[in-house]
């Protein structure tokens, strides 16, 4: 019985470190400030008003999805870190 429990951590384990490998460039994003990312949008000279295109505005617009999701994953985490602070690893 508990080798089969500890054979079950060890498989989704590891199926948990694949993903998060595979993940690891995507979340290294979230890491980085508004205007990190910002700064990482080329610029043209050519263009008098690059704000107003439409691939800048869905720039824009990613960038403020990455602060609402950064937002939402740190408001779970701390939810998350308040309900195992109040488990009771006795009862």
């Amino acid at each position: 019985m508990y080798r089969s429990k500890l054979q079950i951590a060890a498989t989704q384990d590891q199926a948990t470190n694949q993903r998060f490998q595979q993940q690891r460039a995507d979340l290294a994003i979230l890491t980085k400030s508004k205007q990190e990312l910002m700064n990482e949008i080329p610029s043209s000279a050519a263009v008098a008003d690059v704000s107003q295109m439409p691939a800048a505005v869905a720039v824009k617009q990613a960038l403020d999805n990455i602060e609402q999701a950064k937002a939402k994953r740190d408001g779970a985490l701390k939810e998350a870190v308040e309900n195992l602070a109040n488990l009771n690893m006795i009862d």
